[in-house]
């Protein structure tokens, strides 16, 4: 079954995606870290949203595919959440969640740089 969905659709679930990626990102690594004050992690989860944006922009807009290579890095992050001080299973369902929004950032970046009015995907940064 081949699911097709209009490129603003694309867009906008590709941002939602990236961001809810990211954040659960960030909240494993801050708990590796340390707890950071909640300024700073509101700052963090503002440039989370930009970059989510800025990069659809990228995406869409130049068809430009390192957005979707610089999120394929963040793909070892989602395995932080096995190591909280929780209940395994409570652990392991929070990290596929976190895989399948990664996954679905990760596809929607290449269908969203494949849909680019402007040019196919292209490697230029």
């Amino acid at each position: 079954m081949n699911l097709n969905i209009s490129a603003p659709y694309v867009w906008s679930l590709y941002i939602v995606f990236a961001g809810l990626v990211l954040t659960l990102n960030l909240a494993g690594v801050q708990i590796i870290i340390g707890q950071l004050e909640w300024d700073w992690m509101l700052t963090c989860l503002i440039l989370i949203s930009l970059y989510a944006v800025l990069t659809a922009r990228q995406l869409y807009t130049h068809g430009r595919i390192w957005p979707q290579k610089a999120l394929f890095f963040s793909f070892p992050f989602s395995f932080v959440h096995l190591l909280f001080d929780a209940p395994m299973w409570l652990n392991a369902a929070v990290c596929i969640v976190n895989l399948f929004f990664w996954w679905a950032a990760y596809r929607l970046s290449g269908r969203l740089a494949a849909v680019s009015p402007y040019g196919g995907p292209s490697g230029y940064l």
